[in-house]
């Protein structure tokens, strides 16, 4: 009851009076931003060096505190991220390896020309004129039976 006779007993305050001190606010807001970043920066080194040798204190500090079991706890995870890490670089040399390997052949193919290219070739040109010729005749009686049914 006592905070409800506090908060009525507030004056009433008026909008020109929050305007000069919104005003008020701004200005003196840029002057202490003009001074400090003059006088600040030479100081913003010193204050990140600080605040990295804090962190790795605290670091240091949970690393010392730790359990036996935490400690092997974090070596193990620490094992298997790398160990996971390099699974994967190798997956990715050995799929750079096999497209190494890959162009190498077809460059040695487009290159070098001998009597076993030359019918691989002709056998693949041969293939495809078939597949081609065969598709253009499926797709004819695709046509053709369509034709039919939308007729019917």
């Amino acid at each position: 009851m006592q905070a409800w006779r506090n908060w009525k007993s507030i004056p009433k305050v008026d909008n020109n009076s929050r305007k000069k001190c919104a005003i008020f606010e701004q200005k003196l807001s840029n002057y202490v931003n003009r001074t400090l970043r003059l006088s600040f920066k030479p100081f913003l080194k010193n204050f990140e060096d600080g605040q990295s040798k804090k962190k790795q204190a605290v670091i240091q500090l949970i690393n010392t505190t730790m359990s036996g079991q935490k400690k092997m706890y974090n070596r193990w995870h620490a094992l298997k991220e790398k160990t996971k890490q390099m699974n994967e670089c190798r997956l990715v040399h050995s799929l750079f390896q096999s497209l190494n390997n890959t162009i190498k052949a077809v460059v040695d193919n487009a290159f070098i020309e001998n009597k076993d290219t030359q019918i691989k070739e002709k056998a693949l040109l041969q293939l495809f004129k078939n597949l081609q010729g065969n598709m253009g005749e499926c797709f004819k009686r695709w046509r053709e039976a369509n034709k039919e049914f939308c007729i019917r």
